[in-house]
């Protein structure tokens, strides 16, 4: 009997050390398996500044699976944490939004925890596809949500994903240096605008690059903008051009009455 427990006992400490915050990489050379990332780790506590630099690394896989096969979207979608989820759904290339382990995909560990704001972003994102998909037991994720009223949102959340995948983008001839051309020249027409005290969308030049996606921001929010971009500095830079128009105004009412003294 004491000989038959022993034999059990570096499977149970394995299983106790696969829970330490220290143990992913032993048990990584032990098992033959991928430890949690630091991106899962920050998606899990929505740390969302990290997600963005990580994601901004060259060759960074988005869709990286830890030692149980979840992804940094389950992780981000199974804790609740909407913003990491948001930066993930932007990233180009985008997550595998499908994908299962053991029958549970992002959607299911979102409906599972009841993070209806996450649901929402998913089938925003993907369309109604996801809702046909199947776990284990045959139930499909509208099967989870017993509020008629839930139900409701998340179907019209997914009719919106599906319309938003209909429109085919612009098939344009080298779209990166197009997107970071474009972004570029919204700094200079942004910042010469706002030093001659012209409106930020007057008609003067208004077939222009940097005027045509001015017009953009202006009707359209920043994910419709760049929904099919695909250079993911280009998508930074756009939001550090936005953060320019937004403050602009107000750093040059500061400044003035320096520069005036």
């Amino acid at each position: 009997m004491q000989e038959s427990l022993y034999s059990f006992l570096p499977l149970l400490l394995l299983r106790f050390l696969v829970h330490l915050p220290f143990a992913p990489t032993f048990c990584c050379v032990r098992t033959g398996v991928e430890p949690p990332t630091l991106l899962h780790r920050a998606c899990k506590r929505n740390q969302v500044e990290t997600v963005l630099q990580i994601l901004a690394l060259p060759n960074t896989d988005v869709n990286v699976k830890d030692h149980a096969g979840w992804t940094p979207l389950h992780e981000a979608c199974n804790h609740g944490s909407t913003a990491c989820v948001q930066a993930l759904l932007r990233h180009r290339p985008t997550p595998i939004v499908n994908s299962q382990v053991g029958g549970v995909s992002p959607l299911y560990d979102a409906l599972l925890n009841d993070h209806m704001d996450i649901a929402k972003l998913l089938l925003e994102h993907e369309g109604s596809v996801i809702l046909q998909q199947k776990n284990n037991e045959g139930m499909t994720p509208l099967d989870l949500v017993s509020d008629p009223a839930q139900r409701e949102e998340l179907l019209a959340s997914a009719l919106t994903g599906d319309s938003a995948r209909m429109k085919k983008p612009t098939e344009v001839l080298n779209l990166p240096l197009l997107e970071a051309g474009s972004c570029l020249l919204l700094h200079l027409l942004t910042s010469y605008q706002q030093e001659k005290g012209l409106s930020m969308f007057s008609e003067a030049g208004a077939h222009s690059l940097g005027q045509s996606l001015l017009r953009a921001l202006k009707t359209h929010s920043f994910e419709t903008v760049t929904a099919a971009w695909t250079d993911q500095q280009a998508v930074r830079l756009l939001e550090d051009a936005i953060t320019l128009m937004e403050r602009l105004p107000e750093h040059r009412q500061k400044c003035e009455p320096t520069a005036s003294e």
